[in-house]
């Protein structure tokens, strides 16, 4: 068994990464972060968001992940230096049909 630990306050969302090596989890704590499956140790905070963040997925085809914010924002990030790619702001709704 495996403990995966630091955040400040709740999980809220957690996926394997595109390779299955690492896991990307999100918290109401207002950041993500990436841990590597093998060694249990963190590879890195993600900080961007002004709230809790309600999720996070990764692309299956590239190093990559978003995370989904009661800040009403959206952030793509690039696991490979844990960078912003792209922060789409003012989200109000989501329409699901």
């Amino acid at each position: 068994n495996r403990v995966f630990s630091g955040f400040l306050g709740a999980v809220s969302s957690a996926c394997y990464d595109n390779t299955e090596t690492n896991i990307f989890a999100g918290s109401v704590d207002k950041t993500a972060k990436l841990w590597s499956l093998k060694s249990s140790k963190l590879l890195g905070n993600i900080t961007g968001h002004i709230d809790y963040i309600n999720c996070v997925c990764s692309f299956y085809s590239s190093p990559k992940g978003l995370t989904g914010s009661s800040d009403r924002s959206f952030k793509e990030w690039d696991f490979n230096n844990l960078k912003m790619i792209k922060n789409v702001k003012k989200i109000f709704s989501l329409i699901f049909y």
